[in-house]
């Protein structure tokens, strides 16, 4: 499985949703999306996107930063 990496721990939203909405869009079938996210609202925003699409969705949580990790669903 290929891994791609997303840093937007410099954005805040709306600007983040926005371009994780984007990455997550080229996401092919076997493939995995990682998006580290330090702003809190923006990762509530992502999420909330996020579990409403047809996706796999993981958090992990860092102590400065979170990592969304998002997958199709098989």
């Amino acid at each position: 499985m290929k891994a791609n990496i997303l840093d937007l721990r410099r954005e805040r939203c709306p600007m983040a949703l926005l371009l994780a909405k984007r990455e997550s869009k080229s996401l092919k079938t076997g493939s995995k999306l990682s998006i580290y996210v330090q702003d809190a609202a923006s990762l509530q925003d992502m999420l909330r996107y996020f579990q409403q699409q047809a996706l796999n969705v993981e958090l992990h949580s860092e102590p400065e930063f979170s990592i969304i990790s998002l997958s199709h669903k098989e």
